[in-house]
């Protein structure tokens, strides 16, 4: 279950999605989204991104969301103590353990993920740094989250005129060009029409996720009944199933 959690989170932020109201309650055990309360999907990128109007403190913001899922855990696993073991301190350190593994389950599930959206094949020591750093320049240039990694999938191995729809979104376009360097580099093990694939099929589908999302939570309020969750622990949309086989 900590796993499953671990995933679904690091799968809100491969996308965008801020959930808004993570209190304890809004929480599944299953590892679904629920609660479509005051949730959105980033557009321009930043990790203190808030939406929910009474968040005044950024409590529940992109960047707090997998520490945030990490304390309810461990409130949960306060709860279940009498369950795990009759004898208390054995109990405690159960529940430590499986706790503790959270942060490690999410950094695997969200290196990978990046990297999939980056085009990568395989995972190396220095992709994450390469995820962090074409991050903190979308940060500081105000780019668009999903667009930025859909027009990826466009270029080639070197400079062309497709680079210049990505470098539009920055403000300082060459701050792109800068990481774009790396980028090509690390991708030179594999071929760019492989890689141009790879990286549609992992941001069409989550473009998928994002416009679906959108409508769902737009027009709940005028249903009787609400359709399942449209991401799960397993980061396939119950609609979309057919989608992700890329």
């Amino acid at each position: 279950m900590i796993e499953r959690q671990a995933a679904l989170v690091a799968q809100w932020q491969l996308i965008g999605f801020i959930h808004g109201v993570m209190n304890t309650d809004n929480m599944s055990i299953a590892a679904e989204t629920i609660d479509y309360g005051p949730c959105a999907f980033m557009d321009t990128y930043h990790p203190e991104t808030v939406y929910s109007s009474i968040d005044h403190m950024g409590r529940y913001a992109y960047q707090n969301q997998p520490p945030i899922a990490h304390w309810n855990l461990a409130g949960l696993a306060q709860a279940l103590l009498p369950l795990l073991s009759e004898n208390e301190d054995e109990a405690v350190e159960k529940a430590t353990a499986a706790i503790n593994a959270f942060p490690d389950h999410f950094k695997v599930s969200y290196t990978a993920g990046l990297g999939r959206k980056l085009g990568l094949s395989t995972v190396e020591a220095g992709d994450k740094g390469l995820g962090s750093d074409l991050l903190e320049r979308m940060a500081r240039n105000k780019a668009d989250f999903t667009l930025t990694f859909r027009y990826l999938s466009a270029l080639s191995q070197t400079y062309t005129d497709a680079d210049n729809k990505v470098r539009a979104l920055f403000e300082d376009p060459p701050e792109f060009d800068q990481w774009a360097v790396d980028w090509r580099g690390r991708l030179k093990q594999d071929g760019m029409p492989i890689i141009n694939a790879r990286i549609r099929c992992t941001n069409r589908t989550l473009s998928i996720f994002r416009e679906i999302i959108w409508v769902e939570a737009r027009f709940v309020p005028q249903k009787t009944t609400m359709t399942p969750p449209l991401i799960t622990g397993d980061g396939i949309g119950i609609a979309l199933s057919a989608a992700t086989r890329c």
